[in-house]
């Protein structure tokens, strides 16, 4: 029912326009916006502890633009 952003480049960002209007976008996430994002926000700290990564911190920061 969401669409978690990492990242787009031209082409994507008129696919995300045209979508918009029926799914939720979310290009930052926090805490308490769903349950699912919940869990993924946990399993991406874990995975970065388990594998010494940084990645959830460059995550948070916003999709990359290319």
């Amino acid at each position: 029912n969401y669409i978690r952003v990492l990242g787009y480049n031209n082409i994507g960002k008129n696919y995300l326009s045209m979508i918009k209007k029926d799914v939720n976008i979310y290009t930052n996430i926090k805490n308490n916006l769903t349950k699912s994002l919940d869990i993924e926000l946990r399993v991406s700290n874990i995975l970065d502890l388990i594998y010494q990564t940084d990645y959830f911190k460059y995550e948070q920061k916003g999709p990359i633009e290319k």
